[in-house]
């Protein structure tokens, strides 16, 4: 604690009331097996999953108690390095007996509109430590023109995972109208999340923690070193490797006892490379889906709502697991059970032959005595930690479904002609 408490020695630290959790009401208090016996399923997965919807309010009796009590009260304490704590009170506020989605974003707002956005644009860095729900209201307002209310409910927050949003100052010019007067402009800055939007409309991507994790401890063990001290490399120890080792890693495979089935994709999604356990048991062979995506192993009984998940996860930097139904070259269906991960090549541009080692890559850090990084080459490399080299997917083996129906003739030839189109196309 105290090698970490460095990192904050000349910060300020704010303690927002406004950053509590989404106040769930008559459902405080209770499991979910218990809501469910007496609100029933449907009731509750709407609370939980709408926008505009809220539970129950609190017992009366309950809400009493529960307003009264200090945790609940709307206070901000400022601890500004060096200085005594002050601690406020808002007044006015009355506070709720229950919440909606949109009455938790409505709460935070004047965090981001006052506290937040002000630092950013002069030029601080800013760190928020909230709940998943705040954090998701927080991102409606950050995203507000790309993100619709619909869309932040099934934005996914993970826990201690770091979400960064890097912004731009984009000038707007304003014209104000006074009577008698001729038109006045001005111009003032407003903050634009930088970042190509997801699916969803989120314009924050999570850092690679794994890798910066195992990096900053210095915990991994280099590649050379593995055979050595009888440790095996493991799927997820890719995370923190380079295209080369990824290779080693799937050829491996071929004539290792756990025979994974392994493809490669780039940072876009275009497969690069399977193995021999891949096609054996998905039957396309390397070269026919080089270039293309995995959407060829979908079909009519492939969730559509399980894929938009996946790809919100893998957009926005996470790793994911899923199951779906797919098919085999054949037509055949099966049940695909799968693990993908991001890998974040942060030394992409270093020449192959210094790209085998994990040393070598930890070696390009300076660590600091709280054991992070320094700010001045993080930034340096901060794209390539935000936005995936590659993704490695990882299938589980998976028998046929011989309950399901297959693909007819007329589907499998859409389908192959939908892969020839897309392995011509220009990479």
């Amino acid at each position: 604690m105290k090698r970490s408490a460095n990192i904050f020695a000349n910060s300020t630290v704010i303690n927002s009331w406004r950053l509590n959790e989404r106040h769930y009401g008559a459902l405080i208090g209770q499991s979910k097996d218990e809501a469910w016996q007496v609100y029933g399923h449907e009731n509750l997965v709407g609370w939980r999953r709408s926008w505009a919807q809220a539970p129950p309010s609190m017992d009366r009796d309950d809400y009493f108690l529960w307003k009264d009590a200090p945790f609940a009260q709307p206070v901000t304490i400022y601890t500004e390095s060096g200085k005594k704590s002050v601690m406020t009170t808002e007044k006015g506020i009355s506070m709720p007996s229950t919440e909606s989605l949109e009455d938790c974003a409505k709460r935070v707002k004047p965090v981001w509109i006052n506290g937040i956005a002000p630092r950013v644009l002069n030029g601080e860095t800013v760190l928020i430590v909230a709940h998943a729900n705040s954090i998701r209201s927080m991102i409606k307002h950050i995203d507000s023109e790309t993100m619709d209310d619909h869309n932040v409910r099934d934005v996914h927050i993970p826990a201690a995972t770091p979400l960064v949003y890097s912004f731009s100052l984009d000038p707007v010019t304003l014209r104000m109208f006074k009577t008698g007067k001729a038109a006045v402009a001005d111009t003032i800055r407003r903050l634009k999340p930088m970042g190509e939007p997801s699916r969803l409309g989120m314009t924050g991507r999570y850092v690679a923690s794994k890798e910066v994790i195992r990096l900053a401890l210095q915990s991994s063990v280099p590649m050379e070193e593995d055979s050595s001290k009888g440790r095996d490399t493991t799927f997820f120890d890719l995370i923190e490797r380079g295209l080369y080792d990824i290779l080693e890693y799937s050829k491996q495979q071929e004539t290792s006892t756990r025979r994974e089935a392994i493809a490669v994709s780039d940072g876009r999604g275009a497969i690069i490379h399977t193995n021999a356990e891949w096609e054996r048991l998905c039957g396309f062979a390397n070269d026919e889906v080089q270039g293309t995506t995995a959407k060829f192993l979908q079909g009519p009984l492939t969730e559509a709502t399980v894929i938009k998940k996946l790809d919100e996860k893998l957009r926005t930097g996470l790793p994911a697991r899923a199951s779906v139904i797919n098919y085999r070259k054949s037509g055949r269906a099966f049940e695909n059970s799968f693990t993908i991960i991001p890998v974040y090549d942060w030394l992409r541009d270093v020449s192959p032959d210094k790209k085998d080692s994990i040393a070598t890559r930890r070696k390009t850090f300076q660590f600091l005595d709280y054991g992070g990084f320094d700010q001045d080459q993080y930034r340096q490399y901060a794209d390539a930690f935000m936005h995936p080299s590659h993704f490695v997917a990882r299938l589980d083996p998976s028998p046929n479904r011989v309950d399901l129906p297959s693909l007819t003739p007329e589907e499998i030839d859409e389908r192959d002609g939908h892969m020839r189109q897309a392995r011509s196309q220009p990479q």
